[in-house]
């Protein structure tokens, strides 16, 4: 990771870049990096990178990918690694470019913008609890 902060340190300010990555580690350091909260990461970082204006979309992406993997060796077990390496090189980059269409309201595989959000909120029920017990 320090390769690639130093390779972008005429496009960004790599003590406040790490900084900030710091606050997002220990977000997850308890949880760590897992099959179950990869997207959170990785919306996380995104979020985090896209402040970063100097930077070209594709230098954007990698230094995401890159971050998310270093998150990976850092706060997931050596026994976890394995499996969390081969969805970050299945997934991440289709994610991060679906996320970054669905925000700009593009028309993600026939569905748009306004129908996934509807989505969220059919599914709300699921983290909405009643009090009740069946």
């Amino acid at each position: 990771m320090d390769k690639i902060l130093k390779s972008y340190a005429d496009k960004i300010t790599v003590e406040t870049v790490l900084q900030n990555l710091n606050a997002i580690k220990e977000r997850f350091s308890e949880s760590g990096v897992t099959a179950e909260n990869v997207s959170i990461v990785l919306l996380a970082l995104m979020s985090e990178v896209n402040n970063f204006k100097k930077l070209t979309g594709s230098q954007k992406k990698t230094l995401v990918t890159v971050i998310l993997n270093h998150f990976i060796s850092e706060l997931t077990s050596e026994d976890n690694q394995p499996a969390l390496r081969e969805i970050l090189k299945l997934t991440v980059p289709t994610l991060i470019d679906n996320f970054i269409d669905i925000s700009k309201g593009i028309e993600l595989h026939h569905y748009s913008a306004s129908k996934l959000f509807n989505f969220s909120h059919m599914f709300s029920i699921c983290t909405t609890t009643t009090g009740s017990s069946e």
